[in-house]
């Protein structure tokens, strides 16, 4: 999925518009008019190979997409086996590749609750929503409500993401992240234009510079048998939730 076409998924939040708007500016100033069988000793590897890719390497581009209140890049790098046994625990391939800029265990809501800039909040919703004066006076005088900043964010993120290009570089990192039910097989990555996304989400928003902290950009290549990814918005969370995992044990499958 392009960058205009995660733009305009994300145009009408909650069907609140009469008429879809359209993602046309290219400044970041003035984007809102619109609105994730080989063998070793320490597992084995068995599966089905399938077309595709064959080794997660290199450096490939990532398309930007809005989704459930997050920024994501959809990237083509996917395991071309479907299923793997790492250290005697069951993996299966993810089918869909992403790496997550703005998970929702960021929390971003609430980093923007904390230093919101209720005039700029005000002056962004103002068209998009079809406010009123009084409703875009009490913004300015009391603050956002919770469901505004999120409108803000649907309109916000896509806009945030307009004439960036996104490189993804995989690293030769691996890690078995485990929480609740979920487990996943992650790959560490780095992701150049994600600083500068960042910086224009806090220009669009009105934050301060910084207040948006990078998170540990991976790819989730497997996951248990309920398929669900796990979001991880820190190096602490990183910490506390994965482990590493040797290189070749995964990389046999790719």
């Amino acid at each position: 999925m392009s960058t205009s076409e995660g733009n305009e998924a994300a145009c009408d939040p909650d069907g609140l518009a009469e008429a879809p708007y359209a993602c046309e500016a290219d400044e970041v100033s003035c984007q809102i008019d619109c609105c994730d069988g080989n063998e070793d000793e320490r597992g084995d590897i068995h599966g089905e190979v399938q077309d595709g890719v064959d080794a997660v390497t290199g450096s490939v581009e990532g398309d930007f997409y809005y989704e459930k209140g997050g920024g994501l890049l959809k990237v083509d790098l996917v395991p071309s086996v479907e299923q793997i046994n790492v250290e005697g625990t069951e993996y299966f391939q993810k089918p869909e590749a992403h790496v997550s800029l703005i998970p929702a265990q960021m929390k971003l809501d609430k980093i923007v609750k904390a230093g919101v800039d209720n005039k700029k909040i005000a002056a962004l919703l103002r068209e998009p929503m079809e406010l009123d004066d009084a409703t875009v006076q009490r913004i300015v005088d009391n603050g956002p409500s919770n469901k505004q900043i999120k409108n803000a964010l649907k309109l916000v993120l896509p806009a945030a993401a307009q004439g960036l290009s996104f490189q993804v570089k995989p690293r030769d990192e691996y890690r078995l992240v485990d929480k609740g039910e979920s487990r996943t097989v992650i790959q560490m990555c780095d992701v150049e234009g994600a600083d500068q996304y960042y910086r224009n989400v806090e220009a669009l928003l009105g934050l301060a510079e910084g207040q948006i902290k990078p998170v540990p950009y991976h790819i989730t290549l497997f996951t248990g048998e309920n398929g669900k990814g796990i979001g991880l918005a820190s190096e602490e969370q990183l910490d506390e939730l994965s482990r590493p995992v040797y290189a070749d044990v995964v990389k046999a499958a790719l």
